[in-house]
């Protein structure tokens, strides 16, 4: 039986992908009015911003719900199946309840005209709603004033760093991005933002002009000079005490608290920043400093930095990276973890069409080694190996392959890193049959290949190299 006769709602809704985006909130609200007003039975907490907002709300969960808090979740965009956009209690809905979902929001959907994501925000509140969450935090999608998310009235906010991304919609500087990005404030709310520079002087000036309160978080290692430069007062300074291919060890020091420590599973500087952001909410929120520890140390984030264990053969028990690098700020912050975790491992990239293809890879070229570019095989958005061929070379950047088929791109990738790959291989037969996303690692890192760029590909090679089943439907969001 396939997906779509096993779950038709689900087929349905995926089938919208294709009307695209309609930034608004009309139909948001009108569809949530219709299934009676859900979203009113739990606290809102909204995350935005460009990079990082994903991992910030991952980190929240798990905190709030280890101070004792019944949690919902919703992030996007899904990496294998769609009920990981939907969480509760710690729990993604599973295809069944996902399916159920569906069934129920679609036919008042239909008469709103309402779009996928929107679809999604509705059924995430039904969900909560549901399950008696007592706070349902949303990763908010494109922008921030005019998404969906923005349809409910949140009691405080985060917003992670700002970049250029989706210009076309959101606008071509970081200014008016930010701009977007605050409209998720409101009044007599709490804003905890790790934006920087121009960003962070908008977001502070929007969030004032709308009488919400702004605290930002800073690191130290930017320097004084430069937080001064921004103006604006700082709320908290993280510094990172420790850091290795198997997580951080935090110091953030807030005003109106003690200073507090956590130790983080996540990897690299970007994910330190984004948990130290969650950190400070959830103690705004009322999270106590035992739920602090505990909740980082628990966290999981796939697809982010993630070191994952090969569940296929010949690939039994080899490690490699994943990233959903999908922009140059993102990008950037992946080459700086892997300048400081070790030897420049093969990269295996694909992207939107519609994405800085030219700019993601010259920011990673610095820091990887053999390029091999590919698609994402069920998104009909990704842009075509050769087409990517031809915009790196125009630019002067090198491709040792390109494939249809993201498999065989990262058996050359493998196979391009030589003895290194196959001495691993062997030093870890140990765990090859039983083999974990979370297996050993060392202070060196000893994956030989990152795939990066689209976290649509980031999610089917991923379910490939785990030996998990791929959903059927395509992905265009």
């Amino acid at each position: 039986m396939t997906d779509a006769a096993r779950w038709p709602a689900t087929a349905r809704l995926f089938a919208r992908q294709r009307f695209g985006m309609h930034p608004g909130l009309d139909r948001t609200r009108a569809l949530l009015a219709r299934l009676g007003d859900p979203q009113r039975t739990f606290a809102a907490v909204l995350v935005g911003g460009t990079n990082g907002k994903g991992t910030a709300t991952a980190v929240l969960d798990e905190v709030l719900r280890a101070d004792g808090r019944s949690v919902g979740r919703f992030t996007s965009p899904h990496l294998v199946r769609p009920g990981e956009r939907i969480r509760t209690h710690g729990r993604d809905a599973d295809n069944d309840r996902f399916e159920r979902l569906a069934r129920r929001v679609l036919p008042h959907a239909d008469a709103v005209d309402a779009t996928f994501f929107e679809i999604l925000v509705a059924m995430a509140c039904l969900a909560f709603a549901e399950d008696g969450t007592e706070l349902g935090l949303f990763e908010v999608g494109m922008g921030g004033r005019l998404d969906a998310t923005n349809a409910l009235e949140p009691v405080a906010s985060a917003i992670a760093r700002i970049a250029l991304d989706h210009t076309e919609v959101l606008g071509n500087d970081v200014a008016t991005i930010a701009r977007e990005k605050a409209g998720i404030v409101r009044r007599g709310a709490v804003v905890w933002t790790s934006a920087r520079g121009e960003a962070l002087r908008t977001v502070h000036r929007e969030a004032v002009q709308r009488g919400a309160t702004v605290r930002s978080l800073r690191t130290r290692e930017e320097g004084l000079a430069t937080i001064a430069r921004d103006r604006v007062p700082v709320a908290a300074l993280m510094r990172t005490l420790s850091a290795s291919p198997r997580g951080s060890r935090l110091r953030i020091e807030a005003r109106g608290g003690p200073p507090f420590e956590a130790d983080l599973p996540l990897v690299g500087l970007a994910a330190a920043e984004n948990a130290a952001l969650a950190l400070c909410l959830a103690r705004e929120l009322g999270a106590g400093a035992e739920a602090l520890r505990r909740g980082a140390a628990q966290v999981r984030w796939p697809g982010r930095f993630e070191r994952v264990l090969g569940r296929v053969r010949p690939y039994l028990g080899v490690p490699i990276r994943f990233d959903g690098a999908h922009n140059p700020d993102g990008a950037a912050a992946l080459a700086r973890t892997l300048r400081r975790f070790g030897a420049r491992p093969a990269l295996v990239f694909g992207a939107a069409r519609d994405k800085a293809i030219e700019a993601i890879v010259a920011e990673l070229a610095g820091a990887t080694g053999p390029l091999f570019v590919t698609r994402a095989l069920n998104s009909p958005r990704a842009e075509a190996p050769d087409r990517i061929v031809a915009r790196l070379e125009r630019v002067g950047l090198r491709v040792a392959g390109a494939y249809d088929d993201p498999r065989d791109a990262v058996a050359a990738a493998l196979a391009a890193s030589g003895p290194r790959t196959a001495a691993r291989a062997e030093a870890m037969a140990a765990v090859a049959e039983g083999a974990t996303a979370d297996g050993p690692s060392t202070e060196v890192d000893d994956a030989a290949v990152v795939v990066a760029g689209s976290l649509h590909l980031v999610g089917e090679v991923r379910a490939w190299w785990t030996g998990d089943p791929l959903p059927e439907w395509e992905r265009w969001q």
